[in-house]
């Protein structure tokens, strides 16, 4: 297995460019050279959240400089050529082309003068000179102004609000208003109304089905067997559950479009084999008119299962023993 060659590097902020340009700049030419990224993260922020430094991880299979050309081509699938010698190598050698294309201007500089008349040269001077003082008088005045704006309150205040971020108002999305007239807009209202209960109910909402024909709400809850610790405590979890739910169903505006609402509860059952299964451990259901004569109160829930004030109720036999 071929080792990965690693490289890390650190891109800071300067004066005219940022460490995000400085990474896009040198990422484009580490991909021509066989890298491939593996991370980049911001190391150092400044106000507002400004990233002044990004530290950036590259990796590429170690260069093998027997590769030649001939191997470019293997059953008319192109392979990428992959760059020989390192970067200093390179970087030597831009440094020699240029050394090597300022002699070489030098040289024709010399050959154009020897070939000039004495008052040819004489002119060619001048105007050179002239060329000189044009740029010397450029660069003064421009340090002239910037030493000026940086020593006059004024300017700098002008600068420094361009630099401040304004802040902007951040639109609030609009909710889109659920459709109460289909089965989908009624169970999603419902889903909504048991989310937003002040007493959460136990274990989790499996689902919630309406028929629309008949009006019917069903709503089914699991209690993982590792929230019980007996009988009793299932007992009194689904006398809780089905109370709540039925109270926070009759008291929005559910009330106006049912005609009954059921709550399920489903946990894990075990059998004489001692083998676990999930099956409805208790259940009530709760017509429209009913429900009417209810007064909801949050300590009620015993009372209404022991008087069976539902128009139906079930649990399972053995947790009554």
């Amino acid at each position: 297995m071929t080792k990965m060659q690693q490289d890390v590097l650190i891109y800071k902020e300067k004066a005219f460019t940022t460490a995000q340009r400085q990474f896009e700049k040198d990422l484009r030419k580490r991909q021509q050279e066989g890298w491939r990224l593996v991370s980049i993260t911001p190391t150092k922020k400044r106000g507002f959240g400004r990233i002044v430094e990004l530290t950036a991880i590259y990796e590429r299979v170690p260069i093998d400089n027997s590769y030649t050309s001939a191997q470019a081509n293997v059953d008319g699938v192109p392979i990428p050529v992959q760059m020989t010698g390192t970067r200093a190598e390179a970087k030597a050698k831009r440094r020699e082309r240029i050394k090597e294309a300022r002699k070489r201007a030098r040289e024709k500089e010399q050959a154009y003068r020897e070939s000039l008349r004495p008052e040819q040269l004489q002119r060619y001077l001048k105007r050179e000179r002239r060329k000189s003082l044009i740029i010397a008088a450029v660069v003064l005045v421009l340090l002239v102004v910037c030493v000026v704006i940086a020593n006059d309150p004024t300017m700098q205040a002008i600068i420094n609000a361009d630099l401040t971020p304004v802040p902007t108002d951040t639109p609030t999305p609009t909710p889109t208003p659920i459709d109460l007239t289909t089965h989908q807009g009624v169970e999603a209202y419902t889903r909504e109304v048991i989310s937003n209960m002040s007493n959460v109910p136990f274990g989790q909402l499996e689902g919630v089905a309406y028929t629309a024909s008949t009006k019917e709400l069903q709503v089914l809850f699991y209690i993982p067997s590792n929230q019980v610790w007996d009988n009793n405590h299932l007992k009194n979890m689904i006398e809780i559950n089905c109370y709540d739910v039925e109270h926070a169903i009759w008291t929005s505006k559910l009330k106006n479009i049912i005609a009954e609402a059921g709550v399920h509860i489903e946990s894990d059952l075990v059998d004489k084999y001692n083998n676990t299964s999930k099956g409805e451990v208790g259940e009530v259901m709760l017509k429209a008119e009913t429900a009417k004569l209810f007064n909801w109160d949050d300590n009620a829930f015993e009372l209404a299962w022991n008087d069976q004030a539902y128009d139906s109720q079930w649990m399972l036999p053995s947790l009554n023993n």
